[in-house]
């Protein structure tokens, strides 16, 4: 931080500008403050230091943000990856001491629900790389033409075995010549995020939909329109406002 030590008050100058002045100001290094007289009391214009000791101090809350921020991403990453670890390696555990003393039956359970914590592990990493390429400006976005229809039969295969554990009966009324022009990662992401949110606030045996119809406004300007509906806990108001920031 640049050394000056000053006390100021607001001012304008005979132009009509704002200026910040002082009775006395340090020399800060490649600069040399503007003098003048007012009443007979000598002025020094420490506009210039002030702008800059104000930009300092809106680096400085951009970057506590910024970490806090960061740190808030990770502790959450670090809580959801801990769940589909754990039922890793515990079923594997299980079936690596125990594998002749269950039946065909139960092994595939057990490799079932190892399945699921492998893809839902992938998810979660899917996202924390996407974030790491956000943060750091590196996002490449690549629209093309993209079917609806098998997109989302390609996110469901994933997401398959989270609709079993809990009974989840979806449904995919999207026709097979919708399309939609996307950059493929960034869409197929939203959508499985969307979904897996969807399972997890679904009570078992719910129900999930996804549709999707292309709308033509007024202006002849065409989109694609995706809804997910599902029967599970609806958000609050007050939450919903929240959705889009990341709490501190």
């Amino acid at each position: 931080m640049a050394d000056y030590n000053y006390d100021w008050e607001y001012w304008f100058d005979a132009d009509g500008n704002f200026i910040y002045v002082s009775p006395s100001c340090q020399r800060i290094s490649g600069y040399e403050p503007k003098a003048f007289y007012d009443n007979e009391n000598l002025l020094i214009d420490i506009t210039h230091n002030k702008n800059t000791e104000l930009k300092i101090a809106q680096t400085e809350h951009k970057l506590k943000e910024s970490l806090q921020a960061k740190d808030k991403f990770l502790s959450i990453i670090a809580h959801d990856l801990r769940s589909p670890f754990q039922s890793i390696l515990g079923f594997s555990n299980l079936l690596t001491e125990n594998f002749d003393d269950f039946s065909e039956k139960e092994k595939k359970k057990f490799i079932g629900i190892i399945h699921l914590g492998i893809s839902s592990t992938y998810g979660l990493l899917e996202n924390l790389l996407l974030w790491s390429h956000a943060q750091k400006g590196s996002i490449r976005f690549q629209p093309e033409s993209l079917n609806l229809f098998l997109l989302v039969h390609e996110i469901k295969d994933i997401l398959n075995q989270s609709f079993l554990k809990k009974g989840i009966v979806f449904k995919v009324k999207i026709d097979e010549d919708i399309y939609a022009k996307a950059d493929r990662d960034m869409l197929s992401t939203i959508i499985r995020n969307l979904l897996s949110n969807a399972i997890k606030f679904t009570p078992k045996k719910g129900a999930i939909e996804i549709s999707a119809k292309v709308i033509t406004e007024s202006e002849k300007q065409t989109y694609t329109e995706v809804t997910i509906n599902d029967n599970g806990v609806e958000i609050p108001d007050d939450v919903q406002k929240k959705l889009f920031r990341v709490r501190l």
